[in-house]
């Protein structure tokens, strides 16, 4: 009997001690990612769809290509701009596309055939494993039967199977295959395998399963407006759309073939692939300034009124807020109003009524200038401005006031006209006209949180000095602001600026009517508008709110495993919470949460959160749960084990 005891209590200590190691879950890692510009699913060019109304548009648009690996298994993902709804309901969740995927492993010689789409693969992407993704009808792979199929350059095929699925996510429009890694020859090199991505469409009845194209102009079930010499001679492509930086390296490579029509001979044309492209991680958004204005003070030194035509709607020159957010490589200016105003005369960036400006003193020891730039006033000395954004509604090619883009002028008088690095545009569910700039191009953003703002909102003229809609002492007018100082208007130096970011409508008041007038002579002097420091944003707010989190987490547990899991609940609790999150950058689990919550909090945060809001926030935590389930279990089995040992044993000695 106590031989039984003591040996149950050994196995039960060693379940607790068992119940306490930790498997690690492998980590999920994203090894290449291209984007395919939208709109060029028309293969060398000139292709049109088969008429068939189940070819929907963008059923053979190729958009993204992607590569996962998790440790075990890689998961390619092609997307679409519209799967198309499966009209022949292909068993692997859709029947008119036909992806092929050809990788190159190494620098080993390779396989240059392309099964069937009429190119050949470049010798500098020759595939060491290819995956045609078929629907998954009969029993047999592509082309022989309509299972999707691996295929090894030495011409060995591996049908889909449970170590090889292919399937359809419809939400993302994307045809998915995934794949065992002991399939995959050189998984250890997967950082730098080459692929060539070719879009065909998938015909049951067709060459190895492919569409084809004819030269007709267009046709039911085949791809039109293909080269009457090329189809004549054999080789015209049947690749539809094509993995490529841009819609003219498609259109280069497909158009590659040759035609002889004395002889009616010619060659295919050539397909190059594309190797890593380096995953830019998440931008991290840093609001590194945000202040509010008062509503309702859209009334310049405290006595303007509205110009009077139907277009100037209420609350269009009313300035709420002013934000700037550092996004790593640019900056994001966002100049937020009270309404919009429907864009009225259709301005290319998406507002044509407001005339924001934007005037930057940084921490540089460069040259300043106080000058407004149309808007009649002056900048203080102590905000004088290294750069200055004009956010102008777009039209024409030249910058401000010379034409109608918006403008970034800096203190020397130098200017930059929109374009890739300098984007202007509204947002209309927010109400804000956005300007991002990148990094490139602002002096000292190393020392951007100690930044200065002077932020002006004027009314856009596209016919009124420097682009800026002018006041009138009269009462009302119907293209200009009315009830100026008649003094002010009659020397020239009545404000232009509708709304001044200010914290009090007071404020604003007082400095737009910090001009003087003589009326002796007929002179006078402008306005003197002072900025905003530099604001720590830190805040403590009581909110009820939903918020939508997703959490990358490591979780360490005292169970015999770290667990990847999933979970969505719905909490509504009244907590006051001081929090100390402490962050690593190690991708082992994705936690997804969505919680309505009424909460009382103060946190430090790398990050301003103004309440109320969605915020989608990327973040690696450590956290201890203790499970004593595994503990319990175990040493439940165990004790009966040792009990029925000890039986025995007792029973050997009777």
């Amino acid at each position: 009997m106590k031989a039984y005891i003591l040996l149950s209590i050994i196995l039960l200590s060693l379940a607790a001690f068992a119940s306490t190691l930790v498997i690690p879950a492998q980590a999920e890692v994203q090894v290449f990612e291209m984007t395919d510009p939208t709109g060029d699913d028309n293969g060398p060019g000139t292709y049109v769809y088969p008429t068939n109304d189940v070819f929907k548009p963008g059923v053979f648009d190729l958009t993204k290509f992607q590569v996962v690996y998790n440790g075990t298994h890689v998961v390619f993902k092609v997307y679409v701009a519209n799967l198309g709804d499966n009209p022949w309901n292909g068993p692997n969740g859709f029947c008119l596309q036909f992806p092929h995927i050809f990788v190159r492993t190494s620098d080993e010689d390779g396989n240059t055939s392309a099964f069937g789409l009429n190119v050949v693969i470049a010798n500098d992407s020759a595939w060491h494993f290819a995956l045609l993704l078929a629907p998954g009808w009969e029993d047999k792979p592509v082309p022989e039967g309509q299972k999707a199929a691996l295929y090894y350059a030495n011409g060995t095929v591996v049908m889909q199977d449970d170590d090889f699925k292919v399937y359809a996510n419809e939400t993302e429009n994307a045809i998915i295959a995934v794949v065992k890694a002991s399939l995959l020859p050189n998984i250890d090199n997967i950082a730098n395998w080459k692929y060539v991505v070719a879009l065909a469409g998938y015909d049951g009845f067709g060459p190895m399963r492919v569409r084809t194209a004819t030269s007709d102009a267009e046709a039911e079930w085949n791809f039109g407006n293909a080269s009457v010499e090329a189809v004549a001679v054999g080789v015209a492509p049947y690749v539809i759309d094509l993995l490529a930086p841009t819609a003219e390296d498609q259109y280069n490579m497909l158009t590659s073939y040759t035609v002889n029509l004395d002889n009616m001979t010619g060659t295919l044309a050539v397909v190059h692939g594309y190797t890593l492209q380096p995953v830019a991680p998440p931008a991290v958004e840093k609001t590194v300034f945000y202040m509010e204005d008062p509503v309702g003070d859209d009334k310049g030194p405290g006595t303007y009124v509205y110009p009077t035509n139907d277009v100037f709607k209420p609350g269009v020159f009313d300035l709420t807020g002013f934000k700037v957010v550092d996004e790593g490589d640019k900056v994001k200016f966002i100049v937020y109003v009270k309404n919009l105003g429907d864009n009225p005369w259709n301005g290319p960036n998406g507002f044509c009524l407001q005339f924001p400006h934007i005037f930057v003193r940084t921490t540089a020891g460069l040259p300043t200038n106080n000058s407004s730039l149309g808007l009649n006033v002056v900048i203080a000395p102590e905000y004088a401005w290294h750069f200055a954004l004009l956010l102008a509604p777009g039209w024409e090619e030249k910058p401000v006031p010379e034409g109608q883009r918006a403008a970034l002028y800096y203190s020397n008088g130098t200017i930059i006209v929109q374009d890739d690095d300098f984007k202007v545009y509204a947002n209309e569910s927010e109400n804000a006209i956005i300007a991002e700039v990148s990094k490139k191009l602002l002096p000292d953003v190393e020392h951007i949180d100690e930044w200065r703002y002077v932020v002006a909102l004027a009314g856009y003229d596209g016919f009124g000095p420097m682009r800026v809609r002018t006041v009138t002492s009269d009462a009302e007018a119907e293209w200009n602001f009315g009830n100026a100082s008649a003094e002010a208007v009659a020397v020239g130096v009545a404000p232009y600026v509708i709304d001044l970011l200010a914290p009090t409508a007071e404020d604003q008041y007082k400095m737009l009517s910090s001009y003087t007038v003589n009326l002796d002579n007929f002179t006078g002097t402008l306005a003197v508008v002072y900025g905003v420091p530099p604001i720590t944003a830190t805040t403590t707010p009581t909110t009820t709110a939903p918020t939508t989190i997703t959490v990358t987490a490591t979780v360490t547990e005292t169970t015999t495993a770290t667990e990847t899991v999933t979970t969505i609940q719905t909490v509504e609790r009244t907590t006051t919470l001081t929090q100390t999150v402490t962050q690593t950058v190690e991708k082992t689990q994705t936690v997804e949460k969505t919680v309505t919550q009424t909460t009382t909090q103060t946190q430090t945060t790398t990050t301003t959160i103004t309440q109320p809001q969605t915020v989608t926030a990327t973040m690696t935590t450590t956290v201890t749960v203790t499970d004593y389930t595994a503990t319990v279990v175990v040493g439940i089995v165990l004790l009966l084990i040792g009990i029925g040992i000890g039986f025995v044993i007792g029973k050997g000695r009777k």
